[in-house]
């Protein structure tokens, strides 16, 4: 009766609408009867504070404490400034309602890519989307992070290009990696797929609006504030990376390569090769991403796949990757779900693809604590959390990775 009087596409926005109000209702309006404290967002609003004052040049100063730092490019401290003219309520309402709005437009420009690819995903594809990466995304909105933020930015360069507005796809890759430079490998492929005026348009919007906001936020002082940003990243690395709630491919091979006392490790490597052999294996991934593919009948199909590949790498690879950070995979999570579901419509199932999703909805499973009480473990080596310790949300970025290429290849013979 439902299918009969709504449009797939009208049911699709219905879903997505209800799943909107849902998470309206959860966080940003508790947040009026109950002012909370979330981590990330107070050093946000710490930093739109200094700007509005005339601080601009202690922008990377330790903020609520003396690891927690401002992280981004000046420019995004000027579009944050306005939570520092707020009241801190009204901001984590307007911070929050920000993220649930990129993660909205993440999951329609999903639903319009993969409809231009001839997909067809079914409606509750977002849903299920959300579903699965629910962990995270509670330690997003938890902590009122930018991953939504993040992810919405890199799913909408891929449909700008898509489409065939390079100035704007130009815009939302510069956006994304001045606010987290892990976007950067973005770049090299661009280059060695010889996509030159894309890759110079970024480049030079990033080298633009960086300058535009150092002078904004420091105009007597644009070159120390550039400097401030590269120690707070250096900081924050050399801080973060091997800590238990980091969870990123650096730490992944750290957990089983390294003697970091919960008795994983195959080797006892120094934890300074593992940098090297990350970048290593980035690099060779973004190579083998650029090969050449031989005919242009494909190219949108993998231009797609390619940016949702590279939108798993860009998380994983980053040397502070936490929970929430998996947030921003909505886009790739979205692309292999619609992608199976339209192999399955065809008839065309591939076996190795199937054996994969389930050893990645198996990570995912892991994530929450009552599959590891099914499993009969509650700890390990004193840690209660053991998807961190056995590293589940890596686990899945190499599942979801290897997912995808299959996908890519498997239907570009279709």
């Amino acid at each position: 009766m439902l299918n009969s009087r709504w449009t797939p596409r009208q049911l699709e926005l219905a879903v997505l609408l209800a799943l909107g109000l849902a998470l309206f209702i959860r966080y940003p309006s508790r947040f009026i009867a109950s002012p909370p404290f979330l981590m990330d967002f107070e050093v946000y609003r710490a930093a739109a504070e200094r700007v509005l004052h005339g601080r601009g040049e202690q922008l990377y100063d330790p903020t609520t404490s003396e690891k927690m730092m401002f992280k981004y490019a000046p420019l995004w401290a000027v579009f944050m400034a306005p939570l520092g003219a707020l009241p801190k309520p009204a901001a984590a309402i307007c911070w929050t309602s920000v993220e649930l709005l990129a993660l909205l437009a993440a999951l329609l420009l999903c639903g319009l890519l993969c409809r231009r690819l001839g997909f067809h995903p079914h409606p509750l594809t977002g849903l299920l989307a959300v579903l699965m990466l629910l962990r995270p995304l509670a330690e997003e909105l938890g902590n009122g992070q930018a991953n939504l933020l993040w992810g919405a930015l890199m799913v909408g360069f891929v449909v700008a290009e898509h489409a065939g507005r390079r100035w704007l796809a130009a815009l939302a890759l510069s956006a994304a990696i001045l606010l987290k430079l892990p976007a950067l490998l973005f770049l090299p492929y661009l280059v060695l797929r010889k996509r030159w005026p894309l890759a110079g348009r970024a480049a030079l919007i990033i080298l633009l609006a960086g300058a535009a906001g150092a002078l904004l936020v420091a105009p007597h002082a644009p070159g120390s504030l550039f400097r401030g940003w590269l120690h707070a990243l250096a900081y924050n690395t050399e801080t973060y990376t091997f800590e238990i709630g980091n969870q990123s491919l650096v730490a992944l091979l750290s957990r089983f390569l390294t003697n970091d006392g919960y008795g994983l490790n195959l080797l006892d490597a120094p934890r300074s090769w593992l940098v090297w052999l990350t970048l290593g294996l980035l690099g060779a991934l973004v190579a083998a991403l650029a090969r050449p593919w031989p005919g242009a009948a494909r190219e949108p199909m993998r231009w797609a796949f390619d940016g949702a590949i590279l939108t798993v790498l860009m998380v994983i690879g980053s040397p502070s990757c936490w929970l929430a950070t998996y947030t921003a995979l909505l886009f790739p999570v979205f692309l292999a779900l619609a992608a199976l579901a339209h192999s399955a419509a065809v008839r065309r199932v591939d076996g190795g693809s199937l054996g994969v999703s389930l050893l990645g909805l198996c990570a995912i499973l892991l994530t929450h604590r009552k599959a590891w009480r099914l499993l009969g473990l509650t700890s390990w080596r004193g840690e209660s959390y053991l998807f961190l310790v056995f590293m589940m949300l890596p686990w899945f970025g190499l599942m979801l990775t290897a997912l995808l290429w299959r996908q890519r290849r498997w239907l570009s013979r279709a």
